[in-house]
């Protein structure tokens, strides 16, 4: 019989998120939803921020630190900008 072998994309202990494009989709859903979304409000400003701040504190985890970042700063400025589709 086959053998079926799923890997997640996000470790279960929240250190690590591969493929390092995933933290852009994340982040920036995060920020769209909130802004697409105001009444009523699914996230408060503060469940933001942790989030915001958690995708941050798990850099030394990452693989790619520096493509991290980049896809990091990508969903704030597609975030804000209401910019969706894709981008990786």
């Amino acid at each position: 019989s086959p053998e079926i072998k799923f890997t997640h994309d996000v470790s279960i202990q929240g250190r690590c998120i591969c493929p390092e494009w995933k933290v852009y989709y994340l982040c920036r859903n995060l920020l769209l939803l909130r802004k697409l979304l105001p009444v009523p409000r699914i996230f408060s400003v503060l469940s933001v921020v942790l989030r915001l701040s958690k995708y941050l504190a798990i850099l030394p985890w990452q693989r790619k630190k520096l493509l991290y970042l980049y896809f990091i700063w990508q969903r704030i400025l597609h975030g804000l900008k209401g910019i969706s589709g894709k981008y990786h």
